[in-house]
């Protein structure tokens, strides 16, 4: 019992400093381009303003939306699929923290997924 003791006694303690990090943001560009300057549709979603609307689901975020179409099957926890201004679900890549997030043939499980974290 001493010895073991002992042992924790010379072990040495990690450090208890948090490193924060800045963000990271991912352009379609080399550069940075604001929104209204790109030759694309752009849709931000904004989680104050989600928050706001009451809306407290990714899937129901996502229907606000133009040209995004979720369609459900099946009960809370179906597969779900994300379809994108006409194109198919399985062309379409849904990533969290940059983890895919589709299954094989398109579908996803958005059912878990809350507008809680959601930044922008």
């Amino acid at each position: 019992m001493t010895v073991a003791l002992l042992v924790l006694a010379l072990t040495p303690q990690q450090s208890q400093h948090t490193v924060v990090l800045q963000p990271i943001v991912v352009t379609a560009t080399r550069v940075p381009v604001t929104a209204d300057r790109i030759a694309a549709a752009v849709t931000v979603l904004r989680g104050a303003d989600l928050v706001a609307q009451g809306i407290r689901t990714v899937s129901d975020a996502l229907e606000t939306v133009p040209g995004a179409h979720i369609v459900e099957t099946g009960s809370f926890g179906g597969q779900t699929s994300l379809f994108m201004r006409g194109g198919e679900s399985d062309y379409v890549k849904v990533l969290l923290d940059g983890v895919p997030l589709n299954q094989a043939g398109g579908g996803i499980d958005l059912a878990h997924l809350t507008t809680d974290n959601v930044d922008r």
